[in-house]
């Protein structure tokens, strides 16, 4: 193949005999070649979310209070009501949201 040139404004590379100069970066800094990742939407208040559904999640599920699905579950066992059922769905659902995109290969990456 042929040689390619890095334009110095941008990185971007391009082939040999390329008929446009090098790509000048936008006023607002993003490089519309690159793939936005998860990290370059990441903020303070993307982490504020993240940790409070997680505490909300494990507290929901399991606190030492006696307030929480495990103890309102066993209270009753072995029967289930309809209510307990469609809350531990509902749990489930969450857990498998939160845990799932870390622990499950992706379409989007050949990898984990």
């Amino acid at each position: 193949m042929g040689q390619v040139t890095i334009g110095p404004a941008c990185m971007d590379i391009q082939p040999a005999g390329w008929p446009g100069k090098a790509c000048k970066m936008p006023a607002g800094g993003h490089q519309p070649w690159r793939r936005r990742t998860r990290m370059d939407e990441f903020d303070f208040a993307g982490f504020l979310w993240r940790l409070l559904f997680a505490v909300a999640l494990v507290l929901l599920t399991f606190n030492p209070t006696g307030h929480s699905y495990y103890h309102w579950l066993a209270d009753g066992f072995p029967s289930v009501q309809p209510t307990e059922a469609i809350a531990g769905i509902l749990l489930l659902i969450g857990w498998l949201f939160s845990c799932a995109p870390r622990s499950l290969p992706s379409a989007r990456s050949a990898s984990c």
